[in-house]
């Protein structure tokens, strides 16, 4: 029976080791899941433990040990769960603090005019690469006061991407204008192994998660953002991510790591699209019913449990928006188990900061209702169409703000933009559609009247 017990042990040392490992930022898309909560670790070593000592108990006591040793091992493992998950929720908490706004809606400073979808398909029509490049992950952002699409040109194909890189970088304009500069990356987004630009950044720190890389330009030359989450460990084994700091990639590939403290007033950052990770904003969301009473409050009672939803298109929230507090990821929720409007999270994209605009109990209309809304006023072949991207959108009336949800009419796999939508949050009965950003940025500013849509095929 010694002999099992110490094997036990020498065998847990070992998964455990394994596990640390494997469940490092660098295999999170591999084994992330695990991490959240930490419930796999548990898991296995409750079940590499019962197996062995069941097995030396086998020896003397027979197979009614085996049902015994397994009903423990399973009695364990859901125990276990209960206490692990509580303080994840709870722990993510911790990591945000909204200023409650009340139902305030920021001015809207730059329109974003054209969505993921319709700006992804415009730039490739206008790839200039040849067959030798293609078009990397697009980001938003704001440059001299303008809404665009930021994108770099990749190598194309995986073998390529072991010798070649990027080459340059295209921006694209609200309203379609596309200009490419080329310039070339020692690292980049699609590389592989040395080539790439993960590898140097786990090479740099490899306890950290680069989600989401962006650009921007410092002394005249492209650089490469890359806003990276860490984790904190928290009783009992659980992996919680906060912020960690910023990468300034050169294209030189030197890499510099500044902290978020100091990037928030770092000048060489100042027009960044973003500092701060848009995948915190959906975790820390998700977890944001845990404020009312923990695991039990999202078991049984449900209060302020909210939902993002999942809505047509390539591109979920968080949006990124320009408004008067400056870039904001923005993030509308609703209900656990309904379709009304809920909250909706306002998050600095330099910053940090997190504002919340409560309508919960209000039954204004949700942003996943938006498309059965549009698709009842407008009689097409809604089959052909997708509903792109609903995204808040204020209109000053009588000195009142009426708050509208914006969408994107266009034809699957088209890059023009057929027309666009405004549904009245309080009211589904007003829907009002516009064929160009002209006529729509005339009637926000009360100048002008809504389109008819036969003027928008002319």
């Amino acid at each position: 029976m010694k002999r099992n017990v110490l094997i036990a042990i020498a065998v847990l040392f070992v998964l455990f080791i394994c596990q640390w490992i494997t469940l490092s930022p660098p295999f999170h898309w591999l084994f992330g899941w695990l991490i959240r909560p930490f419930i796999g670790i548990l898991i296995s070593i409750v079940v590499v433990f019962s197996i062995i000592v069941i097995g030396g108990l086998i020896e003397s006591n027979g197979s009614c040990t085996i049902m015994m040793g397994s009903l423990i091992a399973i009695i364990i493992c859901i125990v276990a769960i209960f206490p692990v998950q509580n303080s994840y929720g709870t722990s993510l908490n911790d990591y945000f603090e909204p200023e409650n706004i009340g139902s305030r809606i920021p001015k809207i400073a730059s329109q974003r005019f054209e969505p993921y979808d319709i700006a992804k398909e415009t730039l490739r029509n206008e790839h200039k690469g040849g067959s030798e490049t293609i078009i990397g992950d697009m980001d938003p952002a704001i440059v001299n006061g303008k809404f665009v699409w930021i994108a770099p040109d990749v190598p194309n194909g995986t073998a390529s991407r072991y010798v070649n890189n990027t080459v340059g970088i295209y921006v694209e304009t609200d309203d379609q204008q596309v200009q490419f500069t080329p310039q070339k990356f020692k690292c980049g987004e699609d590389g592989n192994w040395t080539n790439g630009l993960a590898w140097q950044l786990f090479a740099k720190k490899w306890w950290a998660e680069y989600p989401d890389p962006t650009y921007t330009t410092i002394d005249g030359k492209w650089h490469i953002i890359v806003p990276y989450v860490t984790y904190d460990i928290k009783f009992p084994l659980v992996w919680v991510p906060k912020w960690g700091g910023v990468m300034i990639v050169s294209p030189d590939c030197q890499i510099e790591d500044v902290t978020p403290e100091d990037a928030i007033t770092d000048p060489r950052l100042k027009n960044s699209p973003f500092l701060y990770p848009a995948k915190l904003t959906t975790t820390y969301i998700n977890a944001y019913g845990y404020r009312f009473g923990g695991l039990y409050n999202i078991i049984f009672n449900h209060q302020e449990e909210v939902d993002i939803p999942s809505l047509p298109g390539n591109n979920q929230m968080p949006y990124y928006l320009d408004t008067e507090w400056g870039p904001q990821w923005m993030i509308a929720t609703q209900p656990k188990g309904s379709t009304s409007l809920s909250k909706i999270f306002w998050v600095d994209a330099h910053t940090g900061k997190w504002r919340i605009a409560d309508y919960l109990g209000l039954g204004l209309v949700g942003p996943s209702s938006v498309q059965s809304i549009i698709k009842s006023k407008y009689q097409l072949f809604w089959d052909a169409y997708n509903i792109l991207e609903p995204r808040p959108q204020v209109r000053t009336v009588d000195n009142k703000q009426v708050l509208y949800w914006m969408t994107t009419i266009a034809a699957q796999g088209s890059s023009r933009i057929s027309f666009t939508t405004l549904v009245n949050v309080t009211n589904r009965e007003e829907v009002v559609s516009f064929c160009t950003k002209a006529s729509l940025n005339a009637w926000l500013a009360n100048k002008g009247e809504p389109d008819n849509l036969s003027k928008c095929s002319e």
